[in-house]
């Protein structure tokens, strides 16, 4: 998958998946990477729809809510 869909959120690797209503956020392992692409080798069936070049704006919306709710 194209390495910009991959964020780090509280330390750890995760993709936004496209639902009804959005977007969340799911945990993957990461394995290599090379070319602007890294490999999946966990917490993805191959069938999401993913969050690809504007993962990160994805990754702001988050961190501002849970900034919000920890007020």
């Amino acid at each position: 998958m194209p390495s910009e869909a991959v964020q780090t959120v509280e330390g750890g690797s995760v993709v936004f998946l496209q639902t009804a209503g959005g977007f969340r956020a799911v945990p993957v392992l990461t394995g290599r990477q090379a070319g602007g692409r890294t490999e999946i080798l966990r917490g993805l069936n191959g069938s999401e729809r993913i969050a690809g070049a504007n993962a990160f704006l994805l990754k702001a919306e988050l961190a501002k809510g849970q900034a919000e709710h920890g007020h």
